[in-house]
């Protein structure tokens, strides 16, 4: 099989779990919570999760990556997938005690006074999905994507079960008699707590399932490959953090730089994390590709062609996700349906701006082959450090004026420099034949023909079916201006073993 085709397989696999799991959560989820809570609910269960995306960089360790590391080298797959997990099962009963203990000041910090049980719901949320990060890491470095997307997808399926059952049924349909120890579970009566434990069943009832990973593992702690480990996995540790403060800050930098209340920032922040959802397409194919192409780097990093192999899978990426940009906003007129409250429309604007630096930070991940395989971690932390600069100061700068413009144009120029040092210290280390002009020249292109249609329809303002048609037809256009251009590379991956 062309290895091209094994790799858009698994893709297409992390892309089910990832990008089913979603569109759930994009046709269900979203217009359902954008229904019943208001923007300032909405708005607390996106920051709370913002914070736990911080937390899960901090429990994880980043082990995934390094036991694909040191996992792929011949003699040491159960030794690094037995300490990397039982690293982690120690790590996560070090972080959740004393957090759990200190619940009530963590909550009250956040304006949460006398809900701590926010705190304690997330604590555990994040300790069962940081404990089923290593089995999940063996079933991609054993190339078994199917097994790793029915566990994903079932995991999306347990928890949006739980939230309509929770918030749903037993609202509509429940006697008082029957669910009152249900409903005693409402802890704050505003039902925006059924989200959290929603969350902590299916992450629950997911890490039981993964126990079968352990089945023919001989447990043990390697304390001198765990050094190894740990000298490799440290700086992935900074670039997480860096990782999560450039995807999710925003949501931060928009509470306390617009200078309103509270509940008036919560707003703002719902209004933006339900745009944000639109351009979730490209956020789930990234997610998806980057699932497939870490293993993959690994995996083929004795192959003599090894480097072309990388320099090929960035440009076919670059294509495919330029063809998602005009696609995506070409179908934008619909695809804003999925959000129900039309307060939140005003945010469409930003969902161009995000397209693009979902694109960017795909390509970072493709650029980022050359210190994973070489063991340079520490320049990963300095380009992740690098770009939280950047994030941090053109949102300082920019929110205060432009609101959640601001955080879209931090995210592209954050991005933009992260790819640029990779790709000037990658070639120095690893060097890469990436074609780099090309590459430019599509995602100029992709901006460009947007730009033409959006014009057009700007000047015409034609009717909801004709502007879709506009849209069908400029995607159309743009893949046949690919083949013509690159027809030869294109069928030579199909080929290519």
């Amino acid at each position: 099989m062309s290895v091209f085709k094994q790799l858009a397989g698994e893709t297409m696999y992390y892309g089910i779990s990832s990008i089913l799991g979603r569109i759930l959560h994009f046709i269900v989820l979203t217009p359902f919570y954008t229904d019943i809570f208001s923007k300032t609910e909405y708005g607390l269960v996106t920051e709370l999760f913002t914070y736990s995306a911080i937390l899960m960089v901090l429990f994880t360790f980043r082990m995934e990556t390094t036991f694909f590391r040191f996992g792929s080298d011949p003699g040491k797959f159960e030794r690094s997938f037995s300490t990397s997990a039982l690293f982690l099962l120690f790590s996560t009963l070090a972080f959740v005690i004393p957090l759990w203990i200190f619940s009530d000041q963590i909550a009250a910090s956040f304006s949460l006074e006398g809900q701590s049980y926010y705190i304690k719901l997330i604590l555990l949320i994040i300790g069962f999905d940081t404990l089923a990060a290593i089995p999940f890491a063996k079933l991609r470095l054993e190339q078994k994507p199917r097994k790793f997307a029915i566990l994903k997808v079932l995991n999306v399926l347990i928890n949006l079960f739980f939230v309509l059952f929770f918030l749903w049924f037993v609202p509509n349909f429940g006697a008082e008699s029957s669910w009152g120890v249900i409903k005693s579970m409402n802890l704050d009566g505003t039902g925006v707590v059924y989200v959290f434990w929603s969350g902590l069943i299916a992450s629950t009832l997911i890490f039981l399932l993964l126990l079968g990973t352990f089945k023919g593992i001989k447990l043990q702690f390697d304390f001198s490959l765990w050094r190894k480990m740990l000298g490799y996995t440290l700086p992935l540790v900074l670039v997480g953090f860096c990782a999560v403060f450039n995807k999710e800050a925003g949501y931060l930098f928009l509470k306390y730089l617009l200078g309103d209340s509270v509940e008036e920032a919560r707003g703002v922040i719902g209004i933006f994390s339900a745009n944000v959802k639109l351009a979730v397409i490209m956020s789930l194919f990234t997610q998806a590709y980057n699932y497939a192409i870490e293993p993959f780097f690994f995996n083929n990093k004795h192959r003599e062609d090894n480097r072309q192999l990388y320099a090929d899978s960035t440009m076919l990426y670059t294509m495919v996700t330029s063809i998602a940009f005009v696609a995506i906003l070409g179908f934008l007129p619909i695809l804003k349906f999925i959000i129900r409250n039309e307060e939140m429309y005003e945010g469409l604007g930003v969902v161009p701006f995000l397209l693009f630096a979902y694109i960017l930070l795909g390509i970072y991940y493709n650029l980022s082959v050359w210190f994973k395989l070489t063991d340079r971690t520490i320049y990963a932390s300095i380009i992740a450090i690098s770009g939280s600069i950047v994030t941090a100061l053109v949102a300082i700068w920019t929110i205060p004026t432009w609101s959640y413009y601001g955080v879209a144009m931090a995210a592209l120029a954050c991005y933009l420099v992260m790819v640029s040092l990779s790709y000037y210290w990658g070639q120095k280390y690893y060097k890469i034949p990436y074609r780099v002009g090309r590459m430019g020249l599509y995602l100029l292109l992709a901006a460009v023909v947007n730009g033409l249609r959006k014009m057009i329809v700007d000047m015409t303002q034609p009717s909801f079916t004709i502007e879709l048609l506009y849209g069908f037809i400029t995607v159309v256009l743009f893949m046949l201006i690919i083949w013509q251009l690159d027809r030869r590379f294109l069928t030579g991956l199909l080929s290519r073993k």
